[in-house]
């Protein structure tokens, strides 16, 4: 479902008044069907674990020194920093946080602003980057941002961003709020329903994927259509190894992605922007990391 910021309004969904009874109607039963990790139990070849320290080593050393981000220029630095923080890399993620709970694309200068508009992109903030972020959040425990950042969006009728105006971009999902709001305890929040849709473009395929593995690491399990979404997108990407070390979490069949990982395979086309061959051994690193069992 697309939400514009009209329909957040006439629903309240900004003020979160009647959203247990809102949601349950307007989503499907399938967020109670619960699916749940399940084991692989293949042995793993000792050249993945030596090739999953040698890249991780060297993504590392590559990190800027102060920052400690994959790159400080690109506009969607946010979403890789997150991602590499999830990977235990020394990432000062705070950087993106330009004031409490305001979270930025890139560490020291804003992307869009109100005197000259895009200067990298068309606004300060969108989804994909608050999806590395809580990303990052979930893996270090980091409650005190994760609270910051709800109560931004709280706030402000969860535009995220500027300008308000584009909502396709800064508006956060009740999906997103949905998982602050489980990771958070919040009630009124943590019993939104989560539901995908199918989408087609190969970065909104990479940010489902990723959801949908932050609402496991909070939740514990996925629904039905979720495990449908991740079987879709890895059967639209089939040489992605992290699509297909995501759906191989929940299928309990990891060896397609073990071959994948253990070739040299395609980089993802979503990879792109300054340092796309970083940005592709993080995809590299997260499937394997998933496969190691080291979510």
């Amino acid at each position: 479902m697309e939400w514009t910021l009209k329909q957040m309004n006439e629903t309240k969904l900004g003020k979160m008044k009647l959203l247990p009874i809102l949601f349950l109607l307007l989503t499907s039963c399938s967020y109670f069907e619960k699916n749940e990790e399940k084991e692989h139990g293949d042995e793993l070849p000792q050249e993945l674990f030596e090739t999953f320290q040698t890249m991780h080593l060297d993504v590392e050393s590559g990190l800027d020194p102060v920052t400690g981000w994959p790159s400080i220029n690109d506009c969607d630095s946010t979403l890789f920093a997150g991602l590499a923080c999830s990977l235990n890399m020394p990432v000062k993620i705070e950087y993106a946080e330009y004031s409490p709970g305001e979270i930025h694309r890139r560490p020291y200068k804003a992307c869009w602003n109100e005197k000259e508009g895009d200067v990298g992109s068309k606004t300060t903030i969108s989804r994909d980057m608050l999806t590395g972020y809580i990303a990052c959040a979930l893996a270090r425990n980091d409650k005190p941002a994760m609270e910051r950042l709800f109560e931004y969006g709280k706030r402000n009728e969860w535009i995220m961003g500027k300008p308000r105006f584009f909502v396709s971009r800064v508006l956060l999902t009740p999906n997103m709020i949905g998982t602050l709001g489980r990771f958070l305890n919040k009630e009124g929040y943590k019993q939104l329903p989560t539901s995908y849709s199918p989408v087609t473009e190969d970065y909104e395929r990479h940010i489902q994927v990723q959801g949908i593995l932050n609402e496991y690491k909070v939740s514990g399990s996925i629904s039905d259509s979720m495990l449908d979404r991740l079987k879709a997108n890895k059967e639209a990407e089939p040489l992605d190894p992290l699509f297909s070390a995501a759906y191989g979490l929940f299928s309990g069949d990891q060896k397609e992605t073990v071959n994948l990982l253990m070739e040299t395979g395609k980089c993802p086309t979503y990879a792109r922007g300054e340092k796309p061959e970083v940005y592709c051994k993080l995809n590299w690193l997260q499937a394997a990391s998933i496969v190691m069992g080291k979510k």
